[in-house]
């Protein structure tokens, strides 16, 4: 089962994770709107020290389990200022990190999350850490095997409940969120296409217009959702529609790429 973060009610989301997770120390939600809870209590704003601390975890979340080398992060969190000065930086940083994430952690203790050895530091994402992108990318490989069409369809609506919106949306620029934040985004829009097709085969036309409609939202100039919007209008008799959407394909094909159809 998945989460689909902090757009739940608080004492819904909290009881779900609960069943799912077992009260996991850490869970946190990153598609859409940045949220970390500590033994299932929210972190509030203030919990982070320095938005650099909190850009720090945010990074290393971003490497998925990956080590970053100190030098690429003092690159990234202090691109100005001298190495000697970044160094000592990111060790005061790192401290305040840590402290957020485990407050009863004593002075050079070893932290169960934040882990570092000469070549630089690394997010331990292991049992204890729930993350939405974990549950929503395990959705997605769950959908490599061979299921009926109904097994199917509920697997693409969990892993289309778990998107509540883009990676880190509130880091829309930075480069170190980047390569994720377009690979989760290439895997929802799959996502989408594969359950119109699935609600297509079942005869629910009017809800794979939805999801070819809410891909061409996103994308304009995604052509194969304009066609199969109009294979599902056709499917359902309404040509008027077929017809609109290869006319509106037309146009979005030629504004955006300078090409047809």
């Amino acid at each position: 089962m998945c989460y689909t973060g902090v757009n739940f009610s608080a004492s819904r989301f909290l009881a779900l994770i609960q069943k799912v997770c077992s009260m996991p120390t850490l869970t946190i939600a990153s598609l859409g709107d940045f949220q970390v809870w500590r033994e299932l209590t929210p972190l509030p704003s203030d919990a982070w020290p320095t938005q650099k601390s909190k850009a720090l975890f945010k990074i290393l979340l971003s490497a998925r389990g990956q080590r970053v080398t100190a030098d690429q992060l003092m690159e990234w969190l202090w691109p100005d200022v001298s190495p000697s000065k970044a160094r000592n930086n990111l060790w005061v940083t790192v401290s305040q990190a840590r402290r957020v994430l485990e407050p009863e952690l004593p002075a050079r203790g070893n932290s169960a999350f934040l882990l570092s050895d000469e070549a630089g530091y690394r997010l331990a994402l292991g049992e204890t850490i729930q993350w939405d992108v974990a549950h929503f990318l395990a959705t997605c490989g769950r959908l490599q095997g061979k299921h009926t069409l109904e097994a199917r369809t509920r697997l693409l609506e969990e892993a289309r409940a778990c998107y509540n919106g883009d990676y880190l949306a509130d880091d829309p620029h930075e480069e170190w969120a980047l390569a994720l934040r377009e690979e989760l985004q290439r895997r929802y829009l799959q996502v989408l296409m594969d359950l119109g097709e699935c609600y297509a085969e079942a005869g629910r036309y009017a809800e794979a217009i939805e999801q070819a409609r809410a891909v061409i939202a996103r994308e304009a100039a995604a052509e194969p959702a304009y066609q199969a919007l109009m294979r599902y209008a056709y499917y359902m008799g309404d040509q008027r529609t077929a017809r609109q959407s290869y006319d509106a394909c037309v146009r979005a094909l030629r504004d955006d790429l300078g090409a047809a159809p």
